[in-house]
């Protein structure tokens, strides 16, 4: 089959579970490209995915995003059409996202036609909001507070939404993140666990400083303690690489625990760590 297209008879029993066993084929026919290589390659194209969600695309359990789709698909081909044609697979499998536009325009918006007596009345409640507002801003002034800090756009206003998956170097979240739990009972690696109070969502980190990340591998997982191997377990493995970290968790219950484990491969040798850490 060129470039995993299906036959029509294929295509009805097509599953999540076969393009993601797809998508993870196509990337071994190039093993010399690791994730971190593909994570360059597509910034050098003005693309913005994450290692970690590249390689989340092979998982079974889940869809990728048309836009990470089309990201993993370009990183090994640097191939359009077979872009296009993996992702109108995978639309066959889910319905396109309606928040995603891949053009990177938004929808036109529908218009209606507005009678001359509506248009009276908006310019009406326009004038009557304007002097509401200005009464209201010399009330604020003459109270000594600062309405300046009201109007003021946050950086992170563009960023995507946090949920359980996405990649918490492109939300708001890395900026209060900081280090609840951590093991470097064997020198050779660090385990942690960030967690943002923010996004109340928690990430994981495994660092080697045995510098032997060429032609080795690093792995690491973070997942609920009550359901360590739900839906929610997030799970990373990086080639060549001397850090690497999962995609969110976002914590659903104050109460709910978040733990993480790791392993550095060296060879065949795969060392774990020596216990598994929580928040």
């Amino acid at each position: 089959m060129s470039e995993h297209e299906a036959s029509e008879a294929d295509r009805a029993s097509d599953s999540v579970a076969a393009f993601a066993a797809d998508l993870k084929a196509l990337k071994q026919q190039h093993p010399k490209v690791s994730y971190e290589m593909m994570e360059r390659h597509l910034r050098r194209r003005r693309i913005e995915v994450g290692r970690s969600t590249l390689n989340n695309a092979i998982k079974p359990n889940s869809l990728a995003t048309e836009r990470t789709v089309r990201a993993f698909v370009l990183a090994l081909t640097d191939d359009e059409a077979a872009a296009a044609r993996w992702v109108a697979r995978r639309n066959r499998l889910a319905p396109p996202e309606k928040s995603e536009n891949l053009a990177g325009h938004p929808p036109a918006p529908q218009r209606r036609a507005v009678s001359s007596n509506r248009l009276w009345q908006m310019a009406t409640a326009v004038v009557v909001l304007v002097a509401t507002n200005l009464a209201t801003a010399v009330g604020v002034r003459s109270c000594g507070q600062d309405p300046v800090a009201e109007q003021t756009v946050r950086p992170t206003d563009s960023l995507p939404l946090v949920q359980t998956g996405a990649d918490p170097g492109r939300t708001h979240c890395r900026f209060d993140a900081k280090v609840v739990a951590g093991n470097n009972a064997k020198p050779q690696m660090l385990l942690e666990i960030l967690f943002s109070h923010t996004c109340d969502a928690a990430w994981a980190r495994i660092t080697r400083y045995d510098n032997a990340g060429l032609g080795n591998r690093l792995e690491v997982s973070i997942y609920r303690r009550s359901d360590p191997h739900g839906p929610t377990r997030q799970d990373a493995v990086e080639p060549d690489v001397d850090s690497a970290y999962t995609t969110l968790i976002v914590r659903v219950d104050p109460t709910d625990r978040l733990c993480a484990t790791g392993a550095v491969a060296t060879g065949a040798q795969v060392e774990h760590v020596s216990q598994e850490i929580c928040t």
